[in-house]
């Protein structure tokens, strides 16, 4: 089963030309850095422009920097450009003042005021917040004591300088975790006198009992532990001796970051900082993660790649293994990675036989050793966490399911448990830990017995709040429920699963004949069928679990996430009249559906799933009969006016997404759910007495906190569109992309007798949404606009919209001459307005200009073909003045061209109804040509923020 099945929505920045079909940066941009790899003045192509770029298009928000050593003139102008961009610089002061010449601690001292006095953020010359105490004091001559004398000599800088502890320290960071050098620092004190035990690591030192000896170190000494941080992590592809293309050495790198990352994560480091991005140094372009060293400067496009699409800090997906497991960046089979040989033997994804479900996680014990999985999840800092597994032993090999990583203070902490004398079925496996960081990483392993045909199996993982009211509300498989018919004579609250844990029961409601039925599908798996056997029962086969512990608040539990399985029976051909119907309900009380009473209200009718709301419901999505589907779903009760909620459902049979949706209305606008109900809704003219559906597997839990929901409203690379004209004599609301997902389809508002939208091909199947100023028809020439649903402008549910879209102008004109488009996030309306207008973004001609409620920035000159891409975050959580903020990127250079922050929306406070695009025509003279395409539109909300 999966226990989360929307992942948190994180950062997404611009993607570069050659990248522009990869998925959005969600990097873990607060944690991980890049070391700047160039050599001063001397690099006129590798410049901190172009790494700023890189940067951004990445979501990192960490740079390593050494500082000028005679004239800080250089550096200002690099740390206003961090601040700028929000890049946090970690600055290194170097403790030699000549290549060979040591400053005295008191001299190096007094540079370290001036320079922290210098970047204090308050003399105009930018902030800098962290610095590095010299670098590998182990390899350039000093001894333990002096490392500990210079990075005491920072730390008292910085304390001068800002009393409050505002700037950070990382003491003199040695060549690797496991050297005595850094062993005779600690136990000299340097915890004493720093903010962070800084620390390289390179290669294999990142594995399981290397990357752990700071930990050990500090524990040993005693005393105070401070946290890690690596700020120099890599490999070189000089060391690559096997390989024999370039491409193979640079996709060796990318593998060895995808187990770098979990493994810093899994030891608790508090940052990571990269080497390095490029480079002119005396190792040109061996160590480098972004660009070659060549004079074009070009992307290292798989290095690229992994920093951008995959350190990712989730919430876990793929808790049943039910899914395709990708074994590098998902459920992590760890290795080794820097011998160029991943093993992925002995460990099987998608392995038949799953504790719910079809599958499970499979590791191969009949050969002797350790088979270890792990993954990365978010948590909340300080809030206690539960994580359980169901563990599956057919001998004698153990399996074990740990937390780690999760202690920002203690990097060998961990929370585990092991199953023990349980063979040969499903045993749960629980432990509980308070988060620190704001991450855990999971770990699923065996020990082998070595026994011929040995197995261990994990399935349905789950982390939950610990304490009262978390975790389960209902979570049964149903396989261990007495088969048969339950109800008929029964008293109300017959339970089903008698003797199961409670989580494991549901109450049968007693009504007069036997509609529901406890069957096996196949094996050990059972299921619940419903079945229409009465001509005059129409509230049939009703089964009910009673919740407690939810609130409607902004506090307490108010967020649910649940899961069922299910497989309509009935043939195709049912009269409409004959159709009998299963809710799936939440309720405040009773068993019915009601405005008053219902949040959540799922409808399953013959061969048709459609949910009820309490605002427009989604179309209804058509079954096949005897597929087996399933419902994710969550239930957002942080409101005190307007609850909302979403689903996801799947068709099993053939692994596909039919429909997704969020931001819906709960149909009872505020309620405290009380009861979880299928209602078996029968028909009383022309019943029929054959089984109509089967239920598994409904799971029903209160999540982790910070698990949120982002809304998908539009989504579309329009490459599925018809090709044409669309617009001329056509209705309001035409649709692009009709037969399509409901998110990918836009509406043309109808515009006089003329074409001016057109769906036009780009090469190959790509294609893009063009306009065309073809018309003396005023200025509403050519519209295409998307409704809006389920955003709010009150601080709570979806109060952030995020926006991206590409696109390139055509014209080499500009000015009031050049027609233009605008793009807008209305209240209502296609056109603009003070009123009703929170974002207005025109793109006239070649000139990028924005509209505000305060100052407007100045405007930025576009190339013409060149391509754009636009990303806008919109926060509409005040109830006076909403702000918004934007990046423009130039995909065909790799450049970012303007960010804007803080800007205030048109209107101070609307609550979104819709996207615009306005083709903005011109009259005199009129431009036949085309002006301007679009493509890639992508628009969701979500309850967080993205920057």
């Amino acid at each position: 089963m999966i226990r989360s099945p929307f992942s948190p929505w994180l950062p997404w920045i611009a993607s570069l030309a050659a990248l522009s079909n990869t998925a959005l940066a969600t990097n873990d941009g607060d944690w991980l850095g890049m070391n700047h790899g160039d050599v001063r003045n001397n690099a006129p192509v590798w410049n901190q422009a172009l790494m700023l770029s890189d940067l951004s298009v990445l979501g990192i928000k960490i740079v390593r920097e050494g500082l000028t050593q005679n004239n800080l003139v250089y550096d200002d102008s690099l740390v206003a450009n961090y601040n700028s961009a929000r890049v946090s610089p970690h600055n290194v002061i170097d403790f030699f003042k000549t290549t060979t010449t040591l400053y005295t601690v008191a001299e190096y001292k007094a540079r370290c005021m001036a320079i922290m006095t210098r970047y204090n953020g308050l003399n105009g010359l930018g902030r800098v917040s962290y610095y590095i105490v010299g670098n590998e004091p182990d390899l350039c001559g000093l001894t333990p004591a002096q490392a500990v004398d210079f990075t005491r000599a920072a730390y008292e800088a910085s304390r001068q300088v800002d009393p409050t502890g505002g700037i950070m320290v990382e003491s003199a960071p040695t060549s690797s975790p496991e050297t005595n050098f850094l062993r005779d620092m600690i136990n000299l004190g340097v915890a004493e006198v720093c903010d962070y035990i800084g620390v390289h690591a390179y290669s294999s030192q990142i594995i399981d009992g290397r990357l752990s000896k700071p930990w050990q170190f500090q524990q040993q000494h005693g005393g105070t532990q401070k946290p890690v941080s690596c700020s120099e992590a890599g490999l070189s592809t000089t060391w690559n001796t096997w390989d024999t293309t370039f491409a193979q050495k640079n996709q060796w790198q990318a593998d060895w970051a995808a187990q770098a990352y979990l493994q810093f994560k899994r030891y608790g480091y508090a940052n990571v900082i990269l080497f390095e991005s490029s480079t002119e140094s005396s190792w040109p372009g061996s160590f480098a993660w972004l660009r070659d060293s060549t004079p074009a400067r070009n992307i290292l496009t798989t290095s690229y790649g992994e920093l951008q699409n995959h350190m990712n800090l989730n919430a876990l997906t793929n808790a049943g293994f039910e899914a395709p497991n990708d074994y590098k960046h998902d459920w992590v089979i760890s290795d080794d990675p820097s011998d160029g040989a991943w093993d992925t033997s002995r460990i099987a994804f998608q392995s038949a036989g799953g504790h719910t479900g079809s599958y499970a996680m499979k590791l191969d014990t009949s050969v002797a050793g350790r088979r270890v999985v792990r993954r990365v999840i978010s948590v909340t800092p300080n809030q206690p966490v539960t994580l359980s597994a169901w563990v599956y032993s057919n001998n004698e090999g153990q399996g074990y399911l740990r937390a780690e990583g999760f202690n920002a203070l203690d990097g060998m902490d961990e929370a585990d448990n092991a199953t023990g004398g349980t063979v040969g079925a499903w045993q749960k496996l629980t432990v509980s830990f308070t988060p620190t960081n704001s991450w855990a990483v999971i770990e699923l392993s065996a020990d082998a017995d070595a026994k011929p045909g040995s197995y261990v199996k994990f399935d349905d993982v789950a982390v939950a709040p610990a304490g009262a009211g978390g975790g389960d509300l209902l979570s049964t498989n149903l396989d261990s429920a007495s088969e048969g018919f339950y109800g008929s004579g029964q008293a109300n609250g017959t339970i089903i699963n008698a003797g199961a844990a409670s989580v494991e029961q549901m109450n049968v409601v007693a009504n007069a004949t036997n509609s529901v039925e406890v069957i096996t599908t196949g094996g050990a798996d059972r299921a619940l069928q419903f079945t229409d056997n009465s001509s005059t029962n129409t509230s049939n086969g009703i089964v009910s679990k009673a919740v407690s512990g939810l609130s409607t608040s902004d506090s307490g539990n108010n967020y649910v996430q649940l899961a069922y399985e299910f497989t309509p029976r009935l043939p195709a051909g049912t009269p409409a009249t004959n159709l009998p119907t299963l809710f799936f309900l939440i309720n405040s009380s009773g068993i019915n559906p009601g405005g008053t009473v219902t949040a959540i209200q799922i409808s399953m009718r013959g061969l048709n799933f459609s949910a009820i709301t309490g605002g427009a419901n989604p179309p209804a999505v058509a079954l096949i009969q005897n597929h087996r589907y399933k419902v994710d779903a969550y239930l957002d009760l942080g409101s005190t006016t307007q609850d909302t909620w979403g689903y996801t459902l799947t068709d099993l049979t053939t692994s596909t997404v039919l429909d997704t949706r969020s931001g819906l209305l709960t149909r009872a606008p505020n309620i405290v759910p009380t009861m979880i109900v299928f209602n078996g809704n029968g028909n009383t003219t022309g019943y029929n007495a054959s089984p109509y559906i089967a239920v598994d597997n409904p799971d029903v839990y209160i999540p982790e906190a910070s698990v949120f929901t982002p809304n998908t409203m539009a989504s579309t690379n329009f490459d599925g569109a018809a090709l044409g004209l669309y617009g001329s004599g056509q209705p309001n609301s035409t649709l692009i992309n009709p037969g399509l997902g409901e998110w990918q389809q836009l509406g043309v508002v109808a515009n006089g007798t003329t074409n001016t939208v057109k769906v036009v091909s780009l090469g190959g199947t790509n294609r893009a949404l063009q306009f065309t100023d073809n018309a003396a028809n005023g200025s509403t020439d050519g519209i295409v606009s998307k409704a809006l649903t389920g955003l709010s402008t009150n601080g709570g549910g979806n109060n952030y919209l995020h926006c991206r879209f590409d696109f390139s102008p055509l014209l080499s004109a500009s000015g009031n001459a050049a027609p233009g488009l605008f793009f807008l996030v209305n209240s209502s309306g296609t056109g603009t307005g003070s009123a009703v207008t929170a974002v207005q973004v025109s793109l006239r001609g070649l000139s990028f200009s924005v509209s505000t409620g305060g100052t407007n920035p100045p405007a930025v000159t576009l190339v013409q073909s060149h391509v754009y891409r636009l990303e806008v975050a919109l926060d509409t959580s005040s109830s006076t003045q909403d702000t918004w903020e934007y990046v423009l990127s130039d995909l065909t250079t790799g450049t970012v061209r303007d960010i804007r922050t803080g800007l205030l929306t048109r209107a101070p406070n609307i609550i979104p109804g819709n996207i615009v695009f306005n083709g903005n025509a011109q009259t005199t003279p009129a431009n036949v040509s085309p002006f301007l395409w679009i493509d890639n539109l992508h628009v969701e909300a979500s309850n967080a923020a993205w920057w």
